[in-house]
């Protein structure tokens, strides 16, 4: 018996196509394993957009229905706001006019050393009763001003 020993020498050319053969197999499965899980995904979103677009849709129709009294809500604060600042401003005038007033009052009380005990509770009494009324006087000016205005 005899055996014929044959030895076969692979070049680095041979070697290199091989594990480049093998690499790309490889990579050409990974590839279809992602293909498939994308197309999974993409049903999934799919699914989703399809469950969304109905109430979305429905929303979106809802929307003029929405806008219309938005505008006149709008609108109507446009026409009262600059009315309610007008009396914002005439009320808050008035009242620095009688905190001015007040403040006077005390200073020249305090100058006022001379004055009796008896006349001086008399003319605080009056003078607070006119301060009271004069801010009374200014919040009934600024309700009529709102009813005449309405």
């Amino acid at each position: 018996m005899q055996f014929l020993l044959v030895e076969y020498v692979m070049t680095p050319n041979e070697i290199m196509g091989i594990v480049l053969g093998a690499l790309g197999a490889v990579a050409i499965i990974l590839l279809i394993i992602f293909l498939i899980h994308l197309i999974k995904t993409m049903k999934s979103v799919s699914k989703m957009v399809d469950d969304v677009s109905g109430p979305v849709s429905e929303l979106a129709d809802a929307l003029p229905g929405l806008i219309e009294p938005t505008q006149i809500l709008v609108d109507g604060l446009a026409d009262t706001v600059p009315v309610i600042l007008d009396d914002v401003t005439t009320v808050t005038g008035e009242i620095s006019g009688a905190i001015d007033s007040a403040k006077s009052y005390f200073e020249t009380r305090s100058r006022r050393q001379s004055v009796r005990q008896s006349d001086n509770l008399g003319t605080q009494a009056a003078r607070i009763a006119g301060f009271l009324a004069g801010i009374m006087a200014a919040l009934r000016q600024s309700k009529s001003k709102k009813k005449k205005k309405k």
